[in-house]
């Protein structure tokens, strides 16, 4: 497989590699999309993927049918990049989706238009759309359930696995009441769910918060220093990662995340020097903890800028009258509406001096 693609457009070479690389990240991204459309092709110096993070360990049990035991690489996290020929923002974005969720949803919309990664691309940024470690497209290790099969360990060992039903994330997510009830402007059209859940992935829940920051960290090292565009449950672990290495966070915009910081001691010692941008959709007091978790970034953004710092929560539609918005604002047919906010603010708050990201090992020219 080729990791990465050079050359002044995507070419329709450029396009079929970009596909079939972004297949293995569960969603398949039509060329169409990467080609433009009629905005023209993205105009890129290199585009692929490449791997961060993950250890090398021994499988004590046989992997497959004509495999036997030995060495196996686990909780590895693809990066799909794109890295534009013309550069206008120092920092590359790094998106990092939600629990259980693909990395491709930063790189589509559920009608299959141009995803968040490409449109923040044709805005001068490079882009590099990941997924958390714990996820089925990170490398899992499936030797306990081999050995647990072989009668090696006792059954209750075997890690436990879990997926989203729509039916479990619908009023959740901001959907509607009950699946498939929506509430009146709710943006999907329930003809696109099956593209929706095709982003749903499953986890390993035997992967810790602190393996995933692990991993996450990989994933900066790489990139180099980063604006960090986190997703619901990779929100903490976002702010875990700026807290001990704020070298590589320059700043964070995180939507709707699962909770901020809220000791006014932390707030001030680990971000009052990293511009924070929280967004949360609609409907949110029919939405269960995501009040409390809208409350605490409200007041983490007021303790932010109380001490000096740059921080902001955006909750629609209030805030700017963007309506009908849920938890995949980043899939819906007016994502690029809420980017163009995102780009503005990191415009007006990410203080970059001139300089050119040179692609997926942090290179800077």
């Amino acid at each position: 497989m080729r990791r990465a693609t050079k050359s002044g457009t995507a070419c329709g070479a450029a396009a079929s590699t970009i596909t079939l690389l972004a297949c293995s990240m569960l969603v398949c991204i039509a060329s169409e999309a990467f080609a433009g459309g009629s905005r023209g092709s993205l105009n890129l110096e290199t585009a692929g993927v490449t791997y961060a993070g993950g250890m090398t360990i021994q499988a004590q049990r046989p992997t497959g049918p004509t495999s036997s035991p030995g060495t196996i690489r686990v909780q590895q996290v693809p990066l799909q990049f794109y890295i534009p020929k013309s550069k206008t923002h120092r920092y590359p974005v790094v998106m990092v989706p939600g629990y259980g969720v693909s990395g491709a949803v930063f790189q589509t919309t559920t009608a299959g238009g141009e995803g968040w990664a490409q449109y923040f691309t044709r805005h001068g940024f490079s882009t590099y759309a990941t997924i958390q470690s714990n996820v089925a497209e990170s490398g899992i290790n499936i030797d306990p359930w081999n050995q647990a099969k072989a009668g090696d360990i006792p059954l209750s060992d075997e890690p436990n696995f879990f997926h989203w039903t729509v039916e479990s994330f619908w009023s959740l997510f901001g959907f509607g009441p009950e699946y498939p009830v929506k509430y009146d402007g709710t943006r999907l059209p329930l003809d696109e769910v099956d593209a929706l859940i095709s982003g749903i992935t499953p986890v390993d829940q035997s992967i810790t918060s602190a393996q995933q920051q692990v991993s996450l960290t990989a994933v900066l090292e790489k990139t180099g220093p980063a604006i960090l565009m986190s997703h619901s449950a990779s929100g903490p672990n976002g702010f875990a990662v700026a807290r001990a290495r704020p070298d590589l966070v320059k700043a964070i915009v995180a939507i709707e995340p699962t909770g901020c910081p809220t000791d006014e001691t932390d707030v001030v010692d680990n971000f009052k020097n990293i511009p924070v941008l929280t967004i949360f959709a609609d409907q949110i007091p029919l939405r269960g903890p995501w009040v409390g978790w809208a409350d605490s970034c409200a007041t983490f953004s007021n303790l932010a800028v109380s001490n000096g710092g740059v921080a902001k929560r955006i909750v629609l539609p209030d805030d700017l009258g963007i309506h009908g918005n849920t938890h995949m604002m980043m899939l819906e047919n007016n994502s690029e509406d809420i980017a163009d906010v995102i780009i503005k603010w990191i415009d007006k708050n990410v203080k970059e001096r001139k300089g050119r990201h040179g692609g997926p090992h942090g290179h800077h020219h």
